[in-house]
């Protein structure tokens, strides 16, 4: 029998999006991701960042665009309510 996948810690999923663990934790705190916790220590399932993710974070091919000013293609990311713009 196989295990299921390990739940994401708050910093693992901060590196993962690139944001701060505390905006993790907030994101968790409001509801907006669903989450858990064991102890003080908040854990994330894989399907609810699945989701979150298909939610709020474009892929770089459904929001490739390129940067009048510098002609270099880029996306724009919308991570833990910011959007924010990313080099391809």
């Amino acid at each position: 029998m196989t295990m299921p996948p390990r739940p994401f810690s708050a910093a693992q999923l901060a590196e993962r999006w690139q944001c701060s663990a505390e905006t993790v934790r907030q994101l968790v705190k409001c509801g907006q991701l669903s989450g858990f916790r064991i102890g003080r220590m908040i854990r994330i399932p894989r399907a609810a960042v699945e989701e979150y993710e298909a939610k709020f974070i474009a892929t770089p091919e459904e929001n490739a665009t390129v940067d009048p000013a510098q002609d270099e293609p880029y996306t724009i990311e919308y991570v833990a309510g910011r959007r924010r713009k990313r080099a391809i």
